[in-house]
């Protein structure tokens, strides 16, 4: 029988990488949420904001929109390392942003009969 994997909450967070990204990240995120020298997993500290994941996607979605630059990471529950997951999160939302794109032209190209 197949054992049962657990599913792992995550913490996420940002790390602004300008004060335009800082002002952006902080209307949408609560300033008591910032943590400051917070240690990575290759032991880098780093000024992090924590934020939910919804926050996260919509920062990566409108990167480009809101001319923003930031990097991402997150932890498993409170007390895991952290880790850089940047350049993931971002080959992951453009896949997919990229794929709706084709599809939507796909649609136009061939309309239903």
């Amino acid at each position: 029988m197949p054992k049962l994997r657990r599913k792992v909450n995550y913490e996420w967070f940002v790390e602004p990488r300008n004060s335009h990204t800082n002002e952006v990240i902080m209307r949408k995120c609560s300033p008591e949420e910032t943590l400051d020298g917070f240690m990575c997993e290759n032991g880098k500290p780093h000024d992090l904001i924590r934020c939910g994941y919804n926050t996260v996607r919509y920062l990566v979605v409108s990167e480009n929109d809101l001319g923003i630059d930031f990097r991402i990471f997150n932890r498993p529950g409170s007390r895991g390392k952290l880790r850089d997951v940047t350049d993931f999160w971002k080959n992951k939302i453009k896949t997919k942003i990229e794929a709706s794109k084709k599809l939507k032209d796909i649609k136009k190209r061939f309309p239903p009969r």
